[in-house]
């Protein structure tokens, strides 16, 4: 077995041993700051959401409070489509059909006398989940654009119910009287106790 020398007078630079090592250095890998920021994003924003009923009065903006709990409502309708389109992967229009559902239970409660927030919400949505479920017995046997179609066409026919039921509005909606009673010591009128509720 032969060992290979290199010629008198190579220069040392030439050999692989001389070769600085910031030549080959790896650019420098940013994932794990990347990462961390992923993880403590959302709590920063959750910590920045509790505080917003201290923050935005203090710099007089306490039109932000319940502008920021009614996207908050929005959301909750929003984070329902995610999970049937995004997990299911079923293209359905009848979303804000069951929604309106919700809110027409919990109008007819007030309107009946009911005051517990509790017992109005839990009522809407197990009534939302019923009419709902009735929509997806029919909705589920077609597929493809049958299945978009038949879903547009319970929430036409919901909204129509619900305009022409002029005991709570009709066309111009309803407005509660005043806010259901949150029990616990919690004041429904005051608008911070609402947001975090709503949170």
């Amino acid at each position: 077995m032969s060992t290979v020398i290199p010629p008198v007078g190579t220069p040392a630079a030439a050999t692989p041993a001389a070769t600085p090592r910031a030549a080959h250095a790896a650019p420098r890998d940013t994932r794990p700051v990347m990462s961390r920021l992923l993880k403590i994003g959302p709590w920063l924003l959750l910590a920045l959401l509790i505080a917003l009923p201290w923050i935005a009065p203090a710099l007089g903006q306490d039109y932000y409070v319940g502008f920021v709990r009614r996207a908050l409502i929005l959301m909750l309708a929003v984070a329902g489509l995610n999970f049937i389109l995004g997990y299911g992967g079923m293209a359905a229009l009848a979303q804000a059909g069951s929604i309106g559902v919700a809110a027409y239970t919990l109008v007819a409660m007030s309107d009946a006398g009911f005051t517990s927030a509790w017992a109005m919400w839990g009522a809407a949505a197990v009534v939302a989940g019923l009419v709902s479920a009735v929509v997806g017995l029919v909705s589920l046997r077609t597929r493809g654009a049958y299945f978009i179609m038949i879903t547009l066409a319970f929430a036409q026919m919901i909204y129509y119910v619900s305009v022409s039921v002029n005991a709570y509005g009709g066309d111009d909606g309803y407005n509660l009287p005043q806010r259901p009673a949150l029990g616990f010591g919690l004041d429904s009128a005051n608008d911070a106790t609402l947001y975090w509720v709503v949170l």
